[in-house]
């Protein structure tokens, strides 16, 4: 059964969606962030009570250059570290930004470190499953 819940996002199967589209134990996200410094910059947040782990596509475009980056990263917490690895990276001039993550006030924070003070926007989509 689907539905649209009160905060807005779309159910099949459970009762409160807690990603933008959530079925049963798995959640989808996505996310668009700009940044035009070298410092690093949260690009993904998610509860670390309802997700245990997520695989994260990221797409970079560097307008400045008109260059590129796409990379995935793999996530796994305890409640109080997140361990990542990222695979798959392929970048069409240099490589954009690298990536880390943490728990934060019971949150999964994906960062993101540009390479350059150059105009980035991440856009990031992340497959979740639940706790």
């Amino acid at each position: 059964k689907m539905r649209v819940h009160s905060n807005g996002f779309v159910g099949i199967g459970n009762t409160t969606p807690q990603a933008r589209l959530s079925v049963e134990e798995y959640g989808i996200d996505t996310t668009e962030t700009s940044t035009s410094a070298t410092t690093q910059t949260v690009i993904h947040t998610m509860s670390a009570s309802d997700f245990r782990s997520a695989r994260f596509t990221i797409q970079v475009t560097n307008s400045t250059d008109s260059t590129y980056h796409t990379t995935e990263i793999l996530m796994v917490h305890d409640d109080t570290n997140a361990n990542i690895t990222e695979f798959g990276k392929v970048f069409t001039a240099n490589e954009e930004a690298t990536f880390d993550a943490d728990v934060s006030a019971g949150n999964v924070r994906l960062f993101a470190t540009p390479a350059t003070t150059d105009s980035m926007e991440f856009k990031v989509v992340c497959h979740s499953i639940t706790v």
